[in-house]
């Protein structure tokens, strides 16, 4: 059956096979991609959602534990009832997750008992510590803070260790969700890969066959190569009769085993002609061609030859021959007769034409060839033609032209994108189709190049915000040693002064016990009272000391958390720790008012106490009361030193927290940064064109240029604080 179809028809079917395969690889590749897709959507609209709830929930947790120590450690209530009311948004925060972690559990028929067991663990453990902290609130509002203490110790501990083990879970098997989600999307995409490959292989397989046996079938029909059979028809139609057409054995069908018998069969009607013409030639008409064997045109040729010796008419018979031939499409046949005079006219203008027309026809097979095997380069002869036949051709070498000229810019453009070169387009003018393809192109180059300026000037951005984070915890890092120095020197004064109220309480009692020695020890009291004037000023210069470090934590706290804001999903976890390190430093603020105003009333009862002294020296027998009086001063000086000692104890941890939370964000910033540069090397590969590397460039030094603004803004400008005993307040900064 293929043997018997047309040579169109054979390429046709080879290709169309060729088609289906192509087109079933694409088929099944688009339906796994959508599989794929189907698998990404559910990893990142559901799995990764569920994974940041149980993050917040986990988040959450550790912020309870801030809370409610606050909540016990302050005695104001307005701070206080603060803290309380900042404990019910976390709370409602907490079942917020729960509560959106339900809703997808609900949605999502594919969801697991275990997950769903899970979080009623979690909501139950929630709700049994919530039922604590409740408590733990109402004793810090009634100052009853010891007691609160009890219940956290006992109660809020062991629950927040299950609960926090529960949230721990909760986590490590949404995580495992995810890790096989991805793992299934990956495994989807190899077997896609590996069928389309397979499909690939197959598809050439068939076109190799294809090719093969429409190729074998093609020479069986000529029966030789084309070459060789063209060659063969070119000498008969030249008149060479004498060629001798090779075929195979036995081959009797084949176009080459009909041109043998043609040759043979003209070379009967020749010789034959050859014998009538030399009778004619003599002047005997009665010769003829014998007919016994001919068919066809040579019968008919033989018959015309013996009609041509009857009547000169039949002169003509050649003329209507080859124009008969014309006018079925046969272009091989020609006038070979010698005339003279208007035969010999007529002849000429027949055989110009017919010449004409099949260079022309020639001229078009082998430009249409060489364009379906993709080369443009071929032209149709022009030369001797005119009238509609140059026309002709010259259409056909235009069309070749811009077909050609569109592919070369295409291939051109696509070349140079495939090696990540996005500078490339298609400057030529076209139109139609060709302008529209033209087009497309460059739209498409135009748009890629965009996309990669884009991803670029991205990982500059992020590049710039990972130093700028880095920049800010290495202030806040530097600023919380500042601090350190600062407590350890209030300390080394604590002791200095401690020491000082034991000495003036031993004086008391001395001076009591020696009442006749009154006028010399009251001397003695008086100095000693101006010594603790000025140490109870120095302690209040102190105090203001320990409030300017306050301030300036809370103020590096406020920076820390806006350039979290400014990181956006990067900083969530730095913002609480930011917003821990302002109530702190908020409560570290507060104290040191506390222990100031205990301070300058320490100052008034010694002043107090030096006017007393002065006026022993007249009375002396007022020496016992005033040295009364002094004692109970320095009691209550010990108490206040004893607060003082808290407050100092309490901002050493806050100093501490400040430290600890600093260094972890500086590990933060240092893998953002490292990320941001893995991207910009990834899109090193593409070259844009000037404007979109100019975006790029003005994008980064802006960066460069906040990062630079942001570092000497923030740069602390605290000096090192020495451990003497007199403090200079010139050595500090306020922000």
């Amino acid at each position: 059956m293929f043997t018997n179809m047309k040579v169109g028809t054979r390429l046709a079917t080879a290709f169309g096979i060729v088609l289906l395969i192509f087109a079933a690889v694409i088929v099944l590749a688009v339906l796994r991609m959508q599989d794929l897709q189907s698998g990404l959507r559910y990893i990142t609209g559901v799995n990764n959602v569920l994974i940041q709830h149980s993050q917040n929930m986990k988040s959450t947790y550790y912020a309870f534990g801030g809370n409610v120590r606050s909540q016990l450690l302050n005695t104001d209530p307005l701070v206080i009832q603060r803290e309380v009311e900042a404990g019910l948004v976390l709370r409602r925060n907490f079942e917020k997750s729960i509560e959106d972690m339900s809703a997808i559990f609900a949605a999502d028929p594919t969801t697991s008992a275990v997950e769903r067991d899970m979080l009623a663990q979690v909501r139950d453990g929630s709700r049994k510590l919530f039922t604590v902290l409740d408590r733990v609130s109402d004793l810090a509002l009634k100052n009853l803070n010891d007691q609160g203490t009890v219940v956290l110790r006992e109660e809020y501990t062991p629950q927040g260790v299950v609960l926090r083990g529960q949230i721990d879970a909760l986590v490590e098997h949404e995580a495992t969700q995810n890790r096989e989600s991805v793992a299934e999307a990956e495994s989807s995409y190899q077997f896609a890969r590996s069928l389309m490959i397979g499909m690939g292989i197959a598809a050439a397989l068939v076109a190799i066959a294809a090719a093969f046996l429409v190729t074998r079938s093609i020479l069986r029909q000529l029966g030789g190569e084309p070459d060789y059979a063209a060659e063969q028809l070119r000498r008969v139609a030249n008149g060479d009769l004498s060629t001798e057409v090779i075929t195979a054995q036995g081959d009797t069908t084949s176009m080459l085993a009909a041109v043998k018998e043609m040759v043979s069969r003209l070379n009967q009607v020749i010789s034959g002609q050859r014998a009538l013409v030399s009778a004619a030639n003599r002047g005997n008409f009665d010769s003829r061609v014998e007919l016994a064997g001919l068919q066809g045109f040579q019968k008919e040729m033989g018959e015309g030859l013996n009609q041509l010796v009857t009547t000169v008419g039949a002169s003509l018979n050649d003329v209507v021959r080859v124009m008969g031939a014309m006018s079925a499409g046969d272009l091989d046949k020609r006038i070979d007769k010698t005339y003279e005079g208007a035969f010999d006219e007529m002849k000429g203008y027949v055989n110009s034409t017919a010449e004409k027309l099949d260079r022309l026809i020639v001229g078009q097979r082998s430009l249409v060839l060489a364009a379906n095997q993709g080369e443009f380069s071929s032209r149709v002869d022009l030369a001797g033609m005119q009238g509609f036949q140059k026309e002709m051709g010259e259409g056909l070498n235009q069309l070749v032209i811009t077909i050609g000229n569109s592919l070369n810019d295409v291939v051109r453009v696509m070349a140079a994108m495939s090696e990540g070169d996005l500078t490339k387009r298609i400057d030529k003018a076209y139109q139609g189709s060709f302008d529209e393809m033209k087009g497309y192109v460059n739209s498409t180059a135009e748009k890629l190049s965009s996309v990669v300026a884009e991803v670029n000037a991205g990982a500059h951005a992020l590049a710039g915000a990972s130093e700028q984070v880095s920049a800010t915890a290495q202030s806040l890092s530097q600023a919380a040693s500042e601090q350190a120095a600062g407590v350890e020197e209030t300390s080394v004064s604590l002791e200095q002064m401690t020491s000082s109220i034991a000495q003036n309480t031993e004086n008391a009692r001395v001076t009591d016990g020696m009442a006749s020695k009154a006028s010399s020890e009251a001397a003695e009291g008086g100095e000693a009272v101006k010594a603790t004037v000025a140490a109870m000023k120095q302690i209040a210069k102190k105090i203001s000391i320990i409030d300017d470090i306050a301030y300036q934590t809370n103020l590096l706290a406020l920076n820390a958390a806006i350039e979290a804001a400014r990181a956006g999903e990067h900083g969530k976890g730095f913002a609480v720790v930011a917003a821990e390190v302002r109530k702190l430093a908020e409560r570290s603020q507060v104290a040191a008012q506390e222990i100031g105003e205990v301070a300058s009333s320490s100052v008034d009862l010694a002043e107090r106490a030096g006017k007393l002294l002065d006026e022993m020296v007249p009375s002396i027998r007022k020496t016992s009361d005033l040295v009364q009086e002094i004692s109970a001063a320095s009691e209550e000086q010990s108490s206040g030193v004893g607060q003082i000692n808290s407050a100092v104890t309490q901002l050493s941890q806050t100093t501490q927290q400040n430290a600890s939370s600093s260094e972890e964000l500086a590990a933060t910033a240092e893998e953002m940064s490292g990320q941001a540069e893995r991207l910009q090397e990834s899109m090193s590969f593409f070259t844009i064109s000037g404007q979109s590397a100019a975006i790029i460039s003005r994008r980064s030094t802006a960066v460069k240029r906040d990062q630079r603004d942001t570092r000497e803004s923030r740069k602390p400008q605290l000096t090192s604080v020495s451990l003497d005993h007199s403090v200079d307040e010139s050595r500090f900064t306020r922000f």
